[in-house]
């Protein structure tokens, strides 16, 4: 979608205001339109559901719960879209998590300003001339997806191009995050395309327990409870109104 003007709109997620500002003025240099940046996936989420923008530029290291890299999962999961990565980091790692969700570009800060320049103009160029058709969102086998399935002590989970076998007894807790969740483990964290009450409907009713709008939890794995609090190793949930009742009704209380 254009701007009135007609011109490519762009959306910058970078946490410094700074570098925000600076590419933001490289945008109008370049006779773009940059949105307002954002420094966070929510704000993200929401710019990019109300403005859909031709073009994204992701810093790779946000701050909060969801970084640069998890929060393209998510839109590339959705949206089509295509996106630059900007990164002070250049390890091994990073790079590896970069190309597994293919950006149409991957640019080290400080960036220079023809490099960036080209840069989207290269990505704008071969989207609009090589990108293929996409199918609806609900149909779009991109990103990561709970299978409609639970086979006895485990669940599988689509993680890049791969099925992932993961034991129910690896699951801390499930958690929402707009029309996805988070699923988490001792060591990891995993996308889903899936909302948090349709990842209830995939886990066994005797092992997990919703306990809030936006957290299930495995029963086994709880530490201790304190009023409205539960906490499971060092995290700590919060335990809804409606939901503590049920909760209390399956601890094994003496």
């Amino acid at each position: 979608m254009k701007s009135e003007e007609g011109k490519i709109r762009i959306l910058i997620v970078e946490d410094d205001p700074i570098i925000a500002e600076d590419l933001a003025g490289y945008m109008n240099d370049f006779g773009y339109t940059a949105l307002k940046p954002v420094d966070n996936a929510d704000d993200a989420m929401r710019t990019i559901r109300e403005n859909v923008p031709d073009l994204i530029m992701f810093d790779v290291h946000l701050g909060g719960e969801i970084d640069g890299i998890e929060l393209a999962q998510i839109v590339k999961s959705k949206y089509s879209i295509p996106f630059i990565f900007l990164t002070a980091f250049n390890d091994s790692d990073t790079f590896e998590r970069i190309k597994a969700v293919e950006p149409s570009a991957y640019l080290i800060k400080p960036v220079d300003e023809k490099n960036l320049h080209s840069s989207i103009a290269v990505a704008l160029y071969n989207y609009a001339n090589h990108h293929p058709a996409q199918l609806p969102a609900e149909e779009n086998d991109a990103g990561l997806k709970v299978q409609d399935f639970v086979s006895g002590d485990h669940i599988f989970i689509k993680v890049k191009h791969e099925l992932r076998k993961l034991a129910l007894s690896e699951i801390l807790y499930a958690e929402a995050y707009d029309n996805y969740a988070f699923i988490h483990t001792k060591n990891d964290r995993y996308i889903v395309s899936a909302s948090l009450k349709n990842v209830e409907t995939k886990l066994p009713k005797g092992k997990f327990e919703r306990i809030h709008r936006s957290f299930i939890v495995n029963m086994s794995k709880i530490d201790r409870i304190e009023e409205n609090t539960l906490h499971i190793g060092s995290k700590s949930l919060p335990i809804g109104k409606t939901y503590k009742e049920q909760l209390m009704k399956r601890i094994n209380l003496l």
